[in-house]
């Protein structure tokens, strides 16, 4: 809260807004320096994600009942970001692996399905974020969600196992197709927990693409070769972990499955840096 004896907050609201806010800045720069309008996009989650940042801290501070319209906005944006970004990666990366290693020719990136299942994700989150918890909302999520596991298979992804760096894209993907479907479900069956979804779709989806392509793009990006090594794998095996014992102690409650979960993901996160930010200073 921000009242009621609660005005040193209020520094700690604006420094969590401000951060977002600069973020967004240069990103903007960096669009409009190089004329990436194709990236524009992004920095419109951007400014949707200073948003909900804003309407959740003045829900906090008891200025609206929002029933949990900021979390459903900033989930939802993650989740297109996971859909667009995903979109683009996951296939070109596949079709370049394939190529080198004489796999199988897969569809272009961003064709018609590909726009259709974005357009159909964007009206599906809306009307979730508009009308939570409605039937209506559970059945365009599980089209949704459908929709995306149709995407990832036309990917071929069970046939690039022997390079865990454009694995892990798919298995990225695969958790924003089935977290999606599972929230899509638990609105219209209550025996599927809610829980398990949102975290398929935060520690899964959001988090294991996040680490999948800050590991590529830093090996890219600073002239390494394009393999993941031992910790690289290390890290992968480390957030799935994370995501396996917080779902499952949905079914079999217990906090030792939490804490593990949550420190399985400190580990994954951990390591990330430690291995992955000695890259960024040091030369190609």
């Amino acid at each position: 809260m921000w009242l009621g004896g609660h005005i040193g907050s209020v520094p700690v609201a604006l420094l969590d807004l401000l951060y977002l806010t600069a973020l967004g800045l240069c990103v903007a720069n960096e669009i409009v320096a190089g004329r990436n309008w194709k990236n524009a996009p992004v920095l419109i989650s951007l400014a949707l994600l200073v948003a909900a940042n804003a309407l959740f801290h003045l829900e906090a501070a008891g200025y609206a009942i929002l029933e949990g319209l900021a979390v459903r906005l900033s989930i939802s944006v993650m989740a297109m970001l996971v859909s667009l970004i995903g979109g683009r990666v996951v296939p070109r990366f596949t079709r370049n692996w394939f190529a080198k290693n004489d796999g199988p020719e897969i569809v272009q990136p961003m064709g018609v399905f590909d726009k259709v299942s974005l357009v159909v994700s964007v009206a599906a989150l809306g009307v979730w974020i508009v009308i939570a918890e409605s039937q209506v909302a559970g059945g365009c999520l599980v089209v949704t969600g459908l929709l995306h596991l149709v995407r990832l298979a036309r990917w071929r992804g069970w046939q690039t196992t022997g390079e865990g760096l454009v694995t892990i894209l798919h298995v990225a993907y695969l958790w924003l197709g089935i977290g999606l479907t599972l929230l899509g479900a638990s609105m219209l069956d209550e025996t599927v927990t809610r829980t398990a979804a949102l975290h398929v779709l935060t520690l899964g989806a959001m988090g294991t693409m996040i680490l999948a392509v800050m590991t590529r793009a830093i090996l890219g990006h600073t002239g390494r070769n394009l393999r993941a090594g031992p910790g690289t794998i290390a890290i992968y095996i480390l957030v799935t972990a994370a995501l396996a014992l917080r779902v499952g102690h949905e079914f079999a409650p217990s906090v030792e499955l939490v804490w593990a979960s949550a420190l399985s993901w400190t580990a994954a996160f951990g390591l990330f840096v430690w291995i992955y930010a000695p890259m960024t200073y040091r030369g190609r």
